[in-house]
């Protein structure tokens, strides 16, 4: 399709209509990204492990530590390589490695060391299949409604987080934890069935998220521009503490409704219920980013995440336990759409893999320490009360920091 086609269907059908394909090609990939397969799927694993090892939840939480630093150290460089190479060899690699990596799961012996090495080989090679590739697509494809995009095709991590818990569970339960890896390792390869919607798709070919373009360049008076290492350093500390509270909490979320006497079931149940919020509040918030200053959604969304923090602390039931699940929900699902926004807004294109990938990676770094010292905290207390207070407090630092963050174009530069 020449130029000045892609132009006039754009006009008449807009950049939905247009890149449906490349949507859902997306959200598929993100359903069953490292997000779902790893993160979300980690807290099930807890017990049986522990029966099986006698490792202790520190142990245990130690090993999604190690992943999630993994992908910190291997985001920088995926991003790099991504802005020079293109998205599809990337992700491509990405895609096999997380499967064969999570898969070998099925053959984990009693040592901690292979434990901690299957994770981080998971994220070290695996790190394009995650946001960091999938969202440089869409940002290539998506100006007026890419916000709204974003949240649709990120909102497979939500669904993912929805429907794992309770899968693996199922899983776990009739064939054993290590038949629930290797299926979840056969799960990862599924995205590659719809590469060619990905990257073939009716105008994709005409922009430039699978392929390097070097034809763009900087310009001096865009509005990106503006963009300093102020702007770099407070959104560093701002996805870390978020990746700290909202992943960390997640992670210990079934173990600690259950030592508050909450059944193991109806526990597996609310986690899904905080998948069913990420999955309805990436769309809504992503239509909010579109129309409202995005720090701002981000401060409101950080003050949620604080209450629910505050209601977990104390031993909620019934409708304020799901006020809780919720509010964890739509934090889970507003971190990394708004970093791949506030990226394509403060920072021209053809640097968007260079900056996102180091921003991507100190999230990474929140995400893997959270689970680690609240169980750490847990251990040392015996109880998530502590843990709880501080992720609140990091909660309340991260509504006050998006108010400092600066105004950025309305439109990509």
């Amino acid at each position: 399709m020449s130029r000045k086609a892609v132009e006039i269907v754009m006009k008449q059908t807009g950049e939905l209509a247009l890149h449906w394909q490349v949507l859902i090609a997306a959200f598929i990939g993100l359903l069953f990204s490292s997000g779902p397969l790893i993160v979300y799927s980690f807290g099930v694993f807890f017990q049986p492990l522990t029966a099986e090892f006698n490792w202790s939840r520190t142990e245990i939480a130690g090993a999604l530590t190690f992943s999630q630093l993994g992908l910190a150290a291997a985001g920088p460089v995926h991003g790099y390589l991504i802005d020079k190479l293109g998205v599809r060899p990337l992700l491509v690699f990405s895609i096999v490695s997380l499967g064969m990596a999570l898969g070998s799961l099925y053959w984990l012996t009693p040592s901690l060391i292979h434990l901690y090495l299957c994770f981080i080989l998971m994220n070290v090679l695996g790190a394009s299949a995650s946001p960091l590739g999938y969202s440089r697509i869409i940002v290539g494809l998506f100006d007026r409604r890419r916000g709204l995009a974003l949240g649709i095709a990120l909102s497979g991590v939500g669904l993912g987080a929805m429907i794992f818990p309770p899968l693996v569970q199922q899983l776990i339960s009739n064939f054993g934890w290590r038949s629930a890896y290797a299926a979840l390792g056969i799960a990862a390869f599924i995205p590659l069935l719809f590469n060619y919607w990905l990257f073939n798709s009716s105008g994709s070919s005409s922009s430039a998220p699978t392929r390097p373009d070097t034809s763009i360049k900087p310009s001096s008076d865009s509005a990106t521009s503006k963009s300093n290492p102020r702007t770099f350093i407070l959104l560093t500390v701002i996805f870390t503490a978020l990746g700290f509270v909202s992943v960390g909490i997640f992670a210990h979320f079934i173990p600690l409704l259950t030592d508050s006497g909450i059944a193991r079931k109806d526990a597996v149940w609310l986690a899904g219920v905080i998948g069913l919020s990420v999955v309805l509040g990436r769309a809504g918030i992503g239509w909010l980013i579109d129309t409202m200053h995005a720090p701002f959604v981000m401060s409101v969304i950080a003050l949620g995440l604080m209450l629910a923090c505050w209601l977990l602390g104390a031993h909620p039931a019934g409708f304020t336990l799901w006020i809780a699940a919720v509010l964890l929900g739509l934090g889970l699902g507003a971190e990394v759409d708004l970093l791949s926004f506030l990226v394509s807004r403060y920072w021209p294109a053809y640097l968007f893999g260079t900056i996102y990938g180091p921003l991507f990676g100190m999230f990474m770094v929140g995400t893997g320490v959270g689970p680690l010292m609240i169980g750490l905290l847990y251990d040392w207390r015996g109880d998530y009360q502590l843990a709880l207070s501080a992720a609140a407090g990091c909660a309340l630092l991260v509504a006050v920091l998006c108010l400092l963050l600066p105004k950025y174009a309305e439109r990509g530069a």
